[in-house]
């Protein structure tokens, strides 16, 4: 890659910086170490160039950290649901293969043979499944043959 030198202003002192990024992004980035370092030094009193350069670092470097953070914890949110995604779709399998093993078996004259999720798998809407087939099932097996 070609490295190009830019300058660049920060606190009255020009920098040059050799850099392979967009000359525009390199300024973008100088305007913002410029106006931290001018808020510290407003707000601090500093006067020393150099202390100022450290404060201000350490104000960008805790944006930093706080920003990859919330990133992080927002990536780790999104896995979460990822995971209880696919563990619907998952319980969603489950009981669509269940409802069809229930259909193919009254077609044979089988009885039917459900097998109930037990625990955490059941909150209801399972069960509420379930007692629609048994009631069917039971219509049908009740139900004189022609």
């Amino acid at each position: 890659m070609n490295k190009n030198v830019v300058s660049v202003q920060i606190s009255g002192q020009e920098y040059r910086i050799r850099t392979d990024a967009a000359a525009d992004s390199l300024h973008r980035v100088a305007g913002l170490v410029d106006a931290a370092m001018k808020q510290v030094a407003a707000k601090t009193g500093t006067v020393d160039t150099l202390d100022v350069a450290v404060l201000t670092s350490l104000n960008l470097g805790r944006e930093l950290v706080a920003l990859r953070e919330k990133t992080k914890a927002a990536g780790a949110v999104e896995q979460a649901e990822a995971v209880e995604v696919a563990g619907e779709r998952q319980r969603l399998r489950d009981l669509i293969g269940l409802a069809e093993s229930a259909l193919e078996g009254r077609g044979r004259g089988q009885a039917d043979l459900l097998t109930v999720p037990a625990g955490t798998e059941v909150d209801g809407r399972e069960s509420e499944l379930l007692d629609t087939l048994l009631d069917e099932s039971l219509v049908e097996s009740e139900a004189p043959n022609a």
